[in-house]
């Protein structure tokens, strides 16, 4: 996870699956993976949480973004592009919800 991937997505949408599978593989209880931002040549952090982590008690989310992709068909290996970066406009603690 150290080879920049602003030219190569493809290298990001590994490093990202990858933390995900490992998190989801792992044999020991782990909460969270911490990884470097490869697109930014790890001057950024990514993190890969459990679905079921107590962040009531551990953490307070402060913001949220994501990311959309879309696939580029042109030839047999699929290309995909950003397309999009939002940001959460708000953040409902109570309820847990986000609004886009």
């Amino acid at each position: 996870m150290r080879k920049p991937a602003k030219d190569d997505l493809k290298t990001y949408i590994i490093t990202s699956s990858y933390c995900d599978y490992a998190l989801r593989s792992s044999q020991q209880h782990i909460d969270a993976i911490l990884y470097p931002s490869v697109p930014f040549e790890g001057k950024g952090h990514n993190i890969a949480i459990r679905y079921d982590f107590d962040f009531k008690n551990n953490m307070t989310l402060v913001a949220v973004y994501r990311d959309k992709f879309e696939r580029i068909d042109s030839d047999s290996i699929p290309k995909f592009k950003q397309i999009q970066l939002l940001e959460a406009s708000s953040l409902d603690h109570e309820h847990g919800t986000i609004t886009w």
